[in-house]
């Protein structure tokens, strides 16, 4: 490994400060995904729910997986995690909202599907992140309209310092 041989340590700080700007960068790039989306008006989702819906918009390393498992834990609360992570749909709910093919070809209706979670829940949310936002040029025009939609409620978590971000990263 490179950090177990013999190397001069001012090659260990300089590939260091290279990590850290690199990540820097990374998460300055996340936060301009935000702020690119376009500000022309757009028909609301028409969403098929009695529940309040949410969605907690965040960068990765924010804490936001914290703040989602005690939602989940919330018994007026049906939290689902990241159902646009490019990997896999990531929910607490199952069943109605776990479909990728669904997910990937009509957003609108998957988002319909995980806003309706039946059970004791009175809000119905999940987790957003940029990633997520420029996964394909549809999930870009639903999350526009999701955004702008004055009846979903948006929760903005954001970390103050980018170098604790970083630092959390690099972690």
């Amino acid at each position: 490994s490179l950090l177990n041989s013999n190397v001069d340590p001012v090659i260990h700080g300089v590939i260091g400060l290279a990590l850290i700007a690199i990540l820097l960068a990374w998460t300055f790039g996340q936060r301009r995904v935000l702020l690119r989306l376009p500000l022309t008006p757009l028909s609301p989702l028409n969403l098929n729910t009695e529940a309040t819906p949410f969605v907690v918009l965040s960068c990765q390393r924010t804490g936001s997986n914290h703040l989602c498992g005690l939602l989940h834990h919330v018994t007026s609360i049906s939290m689902h995690n990241e159902l646009f992570n490019v990997k896999g749909v990531f929910t607490h709910c199952g069943g109605v909202c776990t479909d990728l093919h669904l997910r990937n070809t009509c957003p609108g209706t998957f988002l319909d599907n995980a806003f309706s979670v039946k059970g004791e829940g009175y809000a119905v949310g999940f987790k957003l992140f940029p990633e997520h936002i420029r996964f394909s040029k549809v999930h870009h025009d639903i999350f526009s309209r999701l955004l702008r939609d004055p009846v979903v409620k948006k929760i903005i978590l954001r970390r103050k310092s980018r170098l604790a971000i970083a630092v959390s990263a690099v972690r």
